[in-house]
C-alpha cells in the first residue's frame, strides 16, 4: 500500500500537499480502516488493514512535505527529525501500551484501544481543517 498511496499523491499533483483536511481525513480514515479491522473478521478485516495501510502512508508522505513549509534552512531537518522523534516514539508505546491491556484483560480488542483512542483525541486538537499550512517565517 505504501506505493500505491505514493502513486496516488504523485497523480493528484498539489492538491492535498500544505493543507491541514487532507492529513486529518487520512488519520481520521486510519483509525475507522483500524476499527474495521479490529471489529470484523474475514475479508472485511482485510479491507480495513488495506484501509489503514494505505492512509497511514498518505498521512506519512503529507506530514513528510510540512517541515519545507513551516520553517527555513537548518530548521527543516531539525523540525523533520523532532516529528520522526515524537512520531516513532508515540508509534512504540501505543502499541506497547495495548499490549499490557491485552494481558490484563485478556481480550484482543484491547490491542487497539490505545491507538484509537489516541486517534479520537488527535481529532480534537486540529488547526483549522481548511487553510493552508502557511511558512511560520513569513507571517
Amino acid at each position: 500500500t505504501p506505493f500505491v498511496a505514493s502513486l496516488a499523491i504523485v497523480v493528484s499533483g498539489e492538491r492535498f500537499l500544505a493543507k491541514t483536511q487532507p492529513i486529518i481525513a487520512s488519520g481520521a480514515a486510519a483509525s475507522l480502516g483500524l476499527a474495521m479491522f479490529a471489529a470484523t473478521s474475514g475479508a472485511l478485516a482485510f479491507v480495513g488493514a488495506l484501509i489503514v495501510g494505505f492512509m497511514a502512508s498518505v498521512q506519512l508522505i503529507l506530514l513528510m512535505t510540512v517541515p519545507p513549509m513551516i520553517a527555513r534552512g537548518d530548521d527543516v531537518a531539525r523540525l523533520t527529525s523532532g516529528m520522526i522523534f515524537v512520531g516513532y516514539g508515540i508509534a512504540f508505546f501505543l502499541p506497547l501500551l495495548g499490549g499490557h491491556l491485552f494481558e490484563a484483560f485478556a481480550s484482543p480488542v484491547w490491542i487497539v484501544v490505545p491507538t484509537l483512542a489516541f486517534g479520537a483525541i488527535s481529532l480534537l486538537f486540529q488547526p483549522e481543517l481548511d487553510g493552508p499550512i502557511r511558512h511560520r517565517c513569513v507571517e
